[in-house]
């Protein structure tokens, strides 16, 4: 079993789609959004996991009234493939799942956070300079840039300049 997870914007989708493609099932998703070229996420996992990070305590854990009737419901799981970002929302979910079913590897996908900021940024500024009410979100950018570290700083200014 191959599960696709990260962060938001990282290429899970991506990847997802490029697999469907390749003629892997997927299962059951909920909807393809085209405007965010986003989705493709298998409804089962996507309710389990939602469920997991529902039942997961103040101590970290899930407890123990929840796990078997959750175990049964992974282990009967038959896709190869699935995609579900919400594997990163806490990491007793994919610790639950690994722990239940050993035939598991895992895709993590990551994405630049320097690169995304920028790409982010450079997007308002244009914007900005097309429509004079965007300067609330330039003055906004402003203010978010006092709380970053002068390091990271530099990294961002010397990518958008």
């Amino acid at each position: 079993m191959l599960i696709i997870t990260g962060l938001g914007r990282c290429g899970t989708s991506f990847v997802a789609l490029f697999l469907q493609k390749m003629g892997y099932d997927l299962g059951d998703q909920i909807t393809w959004n085209e405007e965010m070229r986003a989705g493709l996420e298998w409804k089962k996992a996507y309710g389990l996991n939602i469920s997991l990070s529902n039942f997961i305590d103040k101590q970290g854990k899930i407890p123990e009234e929840y796990t078997e009737e959750m175990e049964q419901k992974i282990l009967k799981l038959d896709k190869i493939v699935f995609k579900d970002p919400r594997f990163t929302w806490h990491p007793k979910i994919i610790e639950f799942w690994y722990d239940t079913r050993k035939d598991i590897q895992i895709l993590l996908l990551h994405r630049d956070p320097i690169a995304d900021i920028v790409k982010s940024r450079k997007k308002l500024i244009k914007e900005s300079r097309q429509d004079p009410r965007r300067g609330d979100d330039i003055i906004q950018f402003r203010n978010d840039i006092l709380n970053i570290p002068q390091s990271l700083l530099n990294t961002i200014l010397g990518k958008l300049m």
